[in-house]
């Protein structure tokens, strides 16, 4: 489920489980130009299909190796119009509870990080 958020003036829309993390990235200079909150269909059966990985895309302008130490993400790729930050551990389960299990551990640990550093700054 997506919700809109603000950020700099505009309603943006962003997966419920980032709605938090994605603003305070803006917020603390990273520009942010897609993200995905990490997903796991499931077929008719019940059985995993298709399963798609956290990740965070920053606008090609920002300084990523500070943020690259902070957040460890699983992978980094160029794109076009920026950086990306895959995140993919959670990709390892196949059971719909430890996807999300780890999922939530990840979301909650970064924004923990951020709200660290924006007491720094």
């Amino acid at each position: 489920m997506q919700i809109p958020v603000n950020i700099n003036g505009e309603e943006i829309l962003i997966d419920e489980m980032i709605q938090e993390i994605i603003p305070l990235l803006n917020k603390l200079g990273y520009k942010t130009v897609f993200s995905c909150e990490g997903h796991i269909m499931l077929n008719e059966e019940g059985k995993v299909e298709e399963k798609h990985s956290p990740y965070i895309a920053f606008d090609k302008s920002i300084e990523i190796e500070e943020l690259q130490k902070l957040l460890q993400p699983s992978s980094i790729h160029e794109f076009d119009n920026g950086i990306g930050m895959n995140f993919n551990k959670c990709l390892q389960y196949d059971d719909v509870f430890e996807f999300n299990k780890s999922k939530i551990e990840l979301w909650e640990d970064i924004k923990n990080k951020l709200v660290d550093l924006e007491k720094l700054n």
